[in-house]
């Protein structure tokens, strides 16, 4: 299939699996970030389809994390039918699990996903910030820079995602601050792995700067 065939595949199974609006917007922001970055790559060649696919998948299964304290994390219509999505939670964490990797794993179970974007999806988890950055595989670290990026409301820098995050969980989030801060750092040092390979400086990755990409993405055939 070419790129506009997984996308249309993808969008689809966004409607099976009733993924909340909110949610699918930060995937769609987050392969925008992967796709902005590799139209400005001067390293050795990625591999954008799987980059951009795996990032369009990565947090399938995040409805079981949700705070329904927050509602200003959440986009109108998901507010306007909260008890369906509460709903929704209930049954997922029931049938599955209340952990969102394990979820989004388990619901790409039933589709036909390769091998290769798998790896990308699990591997690039910011827990894992230490060793992404002492990897080689510098598909892995720009999955993990642009899912960074892509903050609940927008494009965000590293520093602010960190801050959003421990508002949004209520206090440090898990690993961050631990170790001196390694897991915080080893994501700005992946920043600078990545845009090494590129003509972009960390303020140039935008919402204005992405818009085009995240059209693309989100126009309906």
């Amino acid at each position: 299939m070419n790129s506009q065939q997984v996308i249309e595949q993808i969008r689809r199974l966004y409607s099976e699996l009733a993924i909340p609006s909110n949610l699918q917007l930060h995937m769609f922001r987050a392969a925008s970030v992967a796709m902005l970055i590799c139209e400005h790559w001067k390293g050795t060649p990625l591999e954008k389809e799987d980059i951009i696919a795996s990032l369009l998948l990565h947090d399938v299964g995040n409805i079981v994390k949700f705070n329904w304290q927050r509602r200003e994390l959440y986009a109108k219509d998901v507010l306007l039918n909260l008890d369906f999505w509460k709903q929704k939670q209930s049954e997922i964490i029931a049938k599955y699990s209340s952990d969102d990797h394990e979820v989004t794993l388990k619901l790409l179970e039933n589709y036909e996903i390769s091998p290769r974007i798998i790896q990308l999806i699990t591997e690039h988890e910011s827990l894992k910030n230490e060793t992404i950055a002492s990897g080689t595989d510098m598909n892995v670290k720009v999955c993990c820079y642009a899912d960074h990026r892509a903050g609940p409301k927008g494009i965000v820098s590293l520093s602010e995602r960190y801050e959003e995050a421990e508002k949004r969980y209520g206090g440090p989030v898990p690993g961050v601050k631990t170790g001196s801060g390694k897991i915080k750092n080893a994501a700005f040092i992946i920043e600078n792995q990545v845009l090494a390979q590129t003509d972009l400086a960390p303020e140039d990755i935008t919402d204005a700067a992405i818009e085009k990409y995240l059209q693309i993405l989100m126009k309906k055939s």
